[in-house]
């Protein structure tokens, strides 16, 4: 693969050797590699311990994470296409991408649809035994086993002893829990999907948040749904810097059916120990030099200071008589250049109709999301 996109780069003008390579990569490689002295910047992407050795290893490094993306489908969703994006998104690449759909949250009302529709794709539903099968070939040591990323799903099925019909293209495991104790709720790299039932979009939050916690955080989810207060009250409080609506999201996330930087590198933020949260691109990659000529000046041409009332930044501030300190000047043109408003107690949010003190996720009830959604809207 190196040597194809060399080739190709070298044929459209790029210098030679402009790309190499490890021929022969191991840890101890990487970690030379990553501490020379003529590497300007690190791009680690794969496991937690790829990333922990960049941001340790005195070169500036951006690092990104899993994805065990949850996609839930709410019982106001356009079915049939909400099931083609997710199956569309898993048969992608053999479900290789980080961006992949992992696990399918069915709406109760709604769930025997969405899972026939699933079967009538080519989806294979999983009975108990041969679920354990698929969890001790995948998961067997603990890590996912690398033998079975990207691999067909008949392929996968027979190394764990399972028959399934000839046009199986995707294995899936209904499950109920989330973390050791059900392997397939990990991210999976592959043609096979967790499937879970949950009733209400209050319940299906919850179950998002696990899953992002087991593996993802910060990463990618998805929702299909036409009701958009649930749309955006699942979207609030989920820890993933990409909500992706009505979409699949292996390609969505990658900015292939919206408008997102288009990248396959998708940094999971903070939450995801990286120091960045959006799709890294060939920007985040290269150094900005800025010459800049004085706009606001402190002083006039003779040498006096400029009062901070004579002044505007887009409207008129106003003269004022207050002696300030070049601190409080200086925080005084901050806030003005910010433009945002200062809070007072008269802003408080106005709520209407009975409230809701039920709490969700880390402690938010739901009249505070409605608080937060009409205060996001105004």
């Amino acid at each position: 693969m190196f040597k194809i996109m060399s080739n190709v780069a070298e044929k459209h003008g790029a210098p030679k050797n402009l790309m190499s390579c490890m021929s022969l990569p191991t840890l101890e490689g990487t970690n030379e590699l990553m501490k020379n002295k003529n590497v300007s910047i690190i791009l680690a992407t794969g496991s937690g311990p790829m990333v922990k050795a960049a941001y340790s290893s005195g070169t500036p490094a951006y690092g990104v994470g899993p994805g065990n993306v949850p996609a839930f489908i709410e019982r106001t969703a356009n079915i049939k296409k909400a099931v083609a994006d997710v199956f569309t998104g898993k048969t992608f690449d053999n479900g290789v991408l980080c961006s992949t759909e992992s696990s399918v949250i069915a709406d109760m009302p709604i769930s025997s649809i969405v899972k026939n529709d699933l079967i009538s794709r080519g989806c294979y539903f999983l009975g108990n035994e041969d679920k354990l099968k698929l969890e001790k070939l995948m998961f067997g040591k603990g890590v996912i086993n690398p033998d079975i990323v990207g691999q067909p799903a008949e392929f996968i099925a027979t190394r764990a002893g399972i028959s399934v019909p000839s046009n199986t293209e995707v294995l899936v495991a209904e499950i109920d829990g989330t973390g050791k104790d059900f392997p397939l709720s990990h991210e999976k790299l592959s043609p096979v999907l967790s499937f879970y039932v949950e009733d209400g979009w209050q319940a299906a939050c919850h179950r998002c948040i696990e899953l992002l916690e087991y593996g993802g955080l910060g990463h990618t989810m998805v929702i299909h749904s036409t009701d958009e207060n649930i749309i955006m009250k699942f979207a609030l409080e989920k820890p993933a810097f990409r909500i992706l609506v009505n979409t699949v999201s292996a390609l969505g996330a990658v900015g292939f059916t919206n408008h997102l930087d288009p990248s396959l590198t998708l940094g999971p933020g903070t939450l995801g120990g990286s120091i960045v949260s959006v799709n890294v691109t060939a920007t985040h990659l290269i150094n900005i030099k800025k010459l800049t000529y004085e706009s606001l000046p402190l002083n006039d041409k003779n040498g006096n200071k400029i009062d901070l009332g004579n002044i505007t930044f887009g409207s008129n501030v106003g003269s004022s008589s207050i002696q300030k300190s070049w601190m409080d000047e200086i925080d005084e043109r901050i806030k003005l250049k910010a433009g945002n408003k200062i809070y007072t107690e008269k802003d408080n949010f106005i709520t209407t109709g009975k409230k809701d003190k039920t709490v969700y996720g880390s402690g938010i009830s739901g009249d505070e999301i409605d608080k937060v959604i009409k205060n996001f809207r105004l």
